[in-house]
C-alpha cells in the first residue's frame, strides 16, 4: 500500500494492470464490493470514487505517482504469496 505525498491513499480498480501502485484487480468480474477501514479519521473523510478511462488515468493521480513495471508487479505478487503462506505456517 502506498500513501502519496499529499497524505492520501489512492487505488485503481481496473481489469488490466495500469502500471500504478495500489492496483485492485477485479479478476474480470463485472461487479463486486470493496470495504475500506480507517482509524482516527474525521467523520467526513469518506472515500471518493470516480470512473475514468485508463488512457486518462495519469491526470487524476498525484504528480509523484510512480510507475510499476510488469516485472515489479510480478515480483510483488510473488512476495505477497510467499508472505501469505508464511503467515499460515507453510
Amino acid at each position: 500500500m502506498r500513501i502519496y505525498s499529499d497524505g492520501r491513499f489512492r487505488c485503481v480498480i481496473a481489469f488490466e494492470d495500469p502500471g500504478m501502485p495500489n492496483w485492485l484487480d477485479p479478476m474480470q468480474l463485472p461487479q463486486g464490493q470493496c470495504m475500506f477501514r480507517w482509524y482516527d479519521g474525521e467523520p467526513f473523510d469518506l472515500p471518493q470514487t470516480r470512473v475514468v478511462k485508463l488512457t486518462e488515468l495519469a491526470q487524476y493521480l498525484a504528480a509523484d505517482t510512480p510507475r510499476v513495471s510488469s516485472e515489479q508487479r510480478k515480483a510483488a505478487l510473488r512476495q505477497r504469496a510467499r508472505d501469505s503462506l508464511r503467515r499460515w505456517g507453510y
